[in-house]
C-alpha cells in the first residue's frame, strides 16, 4: 500500500484479464477512514490499513467494484454503501444507500452517471481537495492516459456523461482501473472527450 496524497493511500491487485491494476483507496475523511472500491488484497494490506485506523465505511462507485467488500464487512463489522439504484445488483445487500447528489462520509458528493454500464454508477467529488473518484467512468491505462472499459467502448452516450464531469472543479482523478492521475486531470479529460468525440463522428 502506498500513500499517494495527504490522507489517501492506494493498494492494487493486478488483473491478468484486463492487463492493468485494479485499485482500492483508503481515505481519511471527516467521518473516519473510508475504503473506496476495495480491491482484493492479502493479509499484509489489511494490516497496513488497520495501522491507519479501523475503517468506518466501504464506499462503492458501482456494482462491479464490490470486490473485497464482503470480506472487509466481516473483518471489521463495517457498513458497505452504494447508490440506491445499484444496491439490488450487489451479491450481498449493502447496509447503506444514498441518492443523487448526496454527501457521503462528510465530504464526498455523489455524481450519478446516466449512461454507463449499470444504473447507479457514481463518481465522488471531494470538492475541498479537487479530487474526483471516478470508478469505471474512465481508466488510467497506460499510465498518464485515459481510456474506457470494454463495456463503454463504441457507446457515444458515455461521452455525454464524461463531458458532464467537466462542469466540476477537480485536478486529480482516482480511477478504479489503471493508474491515478494526480494533477492536470481535468485538462486530460477535456482532451480525451474531444478526441473520442471526433473519432465517434468519423
Amino acid at each position: 500500500m502506498k500513500q499517494i496524497s495527504d490522507g489517501i493511500w492506494r493498494w492494487t491487485w493486478f488483473s491478468d484479464d484486463k492487463g492493468m491494476n485494479f485499485n482500492g483507496y483508503a481515505v481519511k475523511l471527516p467521518e473516519g477512514l473510508v475504503l473506496v472500491d476495495p480491491a482484493y488484497a492479502d493479509e499484509s494490506v489489511w494490516r497496513e490499513i488497520e495501522k491507519l485506523d479501523k475503517p468506518s465505511l466501504v464506499l462503492l462507485t458501482n456494482k462491479d467494484h464490490e470486490r473485497a467488500s464482503d470480506e472487509l464487512r466481516r473483518r471489521w463489522s463495517v457498513s458497505v454503501a452504494i447508490h440506491e439504484a445499484e444496491a439490488p445488483l450487489l451479491a450481498v445487500k449493502p447496509e447503506r444507500t444514498f441518492g443523487d447528489g448526496a454527501v457521503v462520509a462528510g465530504a464526498l458528493r455523489a455524481i450519478r452517471f446516466r449512461r454507463l454500464k449499470s444504473p447507479g454508477e457514481c463518481a465522488f467529488l471531494w470538492k475541498e481537495r479537487r479530487i474526483l473518484f471516478v470508478g469505471d467512468a474512465v481508466t488510467g491505462h497506460p499510465a498518464g492516459q485515459l481510456g474506457l472499459v470494454k463495456k463503454h467502448l463504441d457507446q457515444p452516450a458515455v461521452l455525454d456523461d464524461l463531458k458532464g464531469l467537466l462542469e466540476l472543479d477537480f485536478d486529480a482523478i482516482l480511477m478504479g482501473d489503471g493508474e491515478p492521475m494526480l494533477a492536470g486531470a481535468k485538462s486530460a479529460l477535456q482532451s480525451f472527450c474531444r478526441t473520442a468525440s471526433s473519432s465517434a463522428a468519423a
